[in-house]
């Protein structure tokens, strides 16, 4: 029988019921409270608000028929014992840090990793270890014929099927798991070794939860169940979990949840009307879903105002307030608070804050809190600010190059190309340009607060690696000067004038002047040696 047929009566065993049990009640006398989605997860409905939801659990109502065993060979057990040894149910994971963590950059992840794998294997074990624990598992839900307790169940599945993924990819310990398809593209994989048997095992146990979660959803999609049509909408917008992609569909999942009042899908309908061009429409929706607590939308009608998009006029003040808001209400969301620190530095393009809207002691301050709030949600733009900040002293703070090199470090283990330029600068102590140039940077040093220069010896071979990273990867003209410097003088690799000018070269060929200056000088030295060359050898020939 095909799972999305419709059962009978007579296929289904009504011995027992399922209900979703809130651990957050005193007892059970208490009325049971309706599904509510996860704070910061999934989107919610009117009647559905946001609150952090703690592990619920599944819980037979007798009467019960006794269930086959789920292990075989348990007779050695004592009969008042195996009640206590059977499976538990499943429960939801718990969302408790909605926070995410600057990457880590060591191999903490992946003892982190086995930490969450050994917190959820009881409770997954009966649904991972056992064929036809899903089958069961199956029946129960459907036979709630309760689409609230049966979106709990697949959204359950799906993170525990997150828990299985290959360690380098898990989730961070301390970062809240979140339905985003960010979150949900689990099947990359970057290495081409043969996994080991354990490996294999994992993923297929994750490919069955996964299955099953992702079979769920598209059952309570096509029932018009926002939830799930927001996340199938999703899927198929990003082509995951199988999915290919197809915004023609997508959308049309988005509409089905956007009339659920869905925030998340009202937003991408938003985001479908202002490619088309369809303003007004684009912006009722943003309305409607900023009114619903979303901070995308909050912060999106932030930036029209302070832009003057959708042939309105420029509005910073309204602008503000409603950055401020979206900051107020957002963990996850560092765009806004690092749009409105860079505003209130009067650092962000072509935007000039008139006095009378911040006071300048004051909305330094307040500034700085917001790209440290921004930062402390994984941005990498705002961690390379704060450490540009601390290593220049600026807006009234003292050089302190500890916590630049703190901040630089996690920016650009993050991947942020100009970060990595600083850490390289400040593991050669400062030494990145040639001496007429570097006074500087020694200025910079003599003026540390933390001393930094006197703890941390010169690592040339580290100030290498991060600039040749710099310049590889993201191929950053000044990477490719500072590279073909540390090739002329000789730093954290042997002196290799070929390279040198290898490097000038392809700065210069992005009209970096001092590269080109540095190859012109390279190019007269070498024509400086073979004419010197020609001369010896001119000299010691001998006319006979």
């Amino acid at each position: 029988m095909d799972f999305n047929d419709r059962l009978s009566d007579s296929d289904v065993n009504h011995s027992g019921t399922l209900r979703v049990i809130n651990p957050d009640l005193d007892s059970e006398e208490e009325s049971i409270r309706p599904y509510q989605p996860l704070l910061h997860s999934l989107p919610t409905t009117p009647d559905l608000q946001p609150t952090l939801l703690g592990e619920p659990r599944f819980e037979y109502l007798p009467p019960l028929q006794t269930f086959p065993p789920l292990m075989d060979d348990d007779s050695f057990i004592p009969q008042e014992d195996k009640k206590q040894l059977e499976p538990e149910p499943p429960k939801l994971p718990p969302h408790h840090d909605p926070i995410p963590s600057p990457r880590p950059n060591s191999v903490n992840s992946l003892s982190s990793s086995h930490t969450l794998l050994s917190k959820y294997a009881k409770a997954s074990y009966s649904l991972t270890n056992h064929p036809d624990a899903i089958k069961l598992y199956r029946t129960m839900a459907l036979k709630t014929k309760d689409p609230m307790v049966q979106l709990t169940y697949a959204k359950y599945l799906l993170e525990i099927a997150q828990l299985y993924d290959h360690p380098s990819s898990l989730p961070r310990a301390n970062r809240r798991m979140s339905y985003r398809p960010s979150s949900l593209d689990l099947g990359r994989r970057s290495s081409t070794e043969h996994p080991p048997q354990w490996l294999e095992e994992q993923g297929l146990k994750q490919k069955r939860l996964q299955e099953e979660g992702v079979r769920w959803i598209k059952r309570l999609a096509n029932q018009k169940v926002g939830e799930a049509a927001y996340l199938l909408g999703s899927w198929l917008d990003h082509g995951l979990y199988g999915f290919k992609k197809s915004p023609t569909k997508a959308i049309k999942y988005y509409e089905l949840a956007a009339k659920d009042r869905v925030p998340q899908a009202m937003f991408a309908v938003a985001q479908y009307h202002e490619r088309e061009q369809d303003y007004m429409t684009s912006f009722q929706l943003y309305e409607e879903a900023a009114s619903l607590g979303l901070t995308e939308a909050i912060y999106r009608i932030a930036m029209i105002h302070l832009n003057g998009e959708f042939g309105s006029r420029q509005n910073i003040k309204v602008a503000i307030q409603l950055l401020t808001k979206a900051c107020e209400k957002s963990t996850s969301y560092p765009e806004a608070p690092y749009t409105l620190g860079l505003l209130l530095l009067n650092d962000y393009p072509s935007v000039k804050i008139p006095n009378d809207l911040i006071q300048t002691d004051s909305g330094v301050f307040q500034a700085v809190s917001y790209l440290g709030q921004a930062s402390e949600m994984g941005m990498p733009a705002a961690q390379y600010k704060l450490g540009h900040i601390y290593e220049q002293g600026k807006y009234n703070h003292p050089v302190d190059l500890t916590k630049a090199f703190e901040y630089y470090q996690m920016a650009a283990t993050n991947n942020h190309p100009l970060a990595m330029m600083a850490l390289s600068r400040l593991y050669n102590q400062g030494v990145q340009v040639p001496s007429e140039q570097a006074e500087s940077q020694y200025d910079m040093f003599e003026h540390d607060t933390s001393y930094w220069i006197k703890t941390h010896p010169r690592d040339e071979e580290a100030a290498f690696r991060w600039c040749h990273l710099a310049a590889s990867d993201h191929r950053l003209p000044e990477a490719y000067y500072l590279l073909g410097w540390y090739y002329e003088v000789g730093t954290g690799v042997p002196r290799d004038y070929k390279q040198a000018y290898h490097y000038y070269m392809k700065a210069s060929k992005s009209n970096h002047k001092q590269a080109h200056d540095r190859a012109l000088l390279l190019e007269n030295l070498a024509k400086y040696k073979k004419t010197e060359k020609n001369k010896k050898e001119s000299g010691s020939c001998v006319v006979m």
